[in-house]
């Protein structure tokens, strides 16, 4: 598996700042498991179902994607040519 180039993280803790919601309150109006909301907004979740996501994404009245943030880590190598 290639070393990845980027970095994606979770910014559903800023969002929730901004908009004054508690990991219970988020929890209760999604009616996913407050772990899995504090998992997400420690960025301990590697994966994430798309349920989960989109759940998370109406309740805060954003798009699925304001709850990512993607950043480059580092240069891509260009691809080898081939002979």
């Amino acid at each position: 598996m290639p070393t990845p180039t980027f970095t994606i993280r979770f910014r559903i803790a800023e969002l929730m700042q901004e908009q004054s919601i508690t990991p219970k309150a988020l929890a209760e109006m999604s009616g996913l498991n407050y772990r899995t909301i504090l998992n997400v907004m420690q960025n301990k979740n590697v994966r994430i179902e798309l349920t989960t996501l989109g759940i998370l994404a109406s309740v805060m009245k954003v798009a699925p994607g304001d709850l990512l943030y993607y950043q480059r880590t580092k240069k891509e190598r260009p691809a080898k040519a081939a002979l």
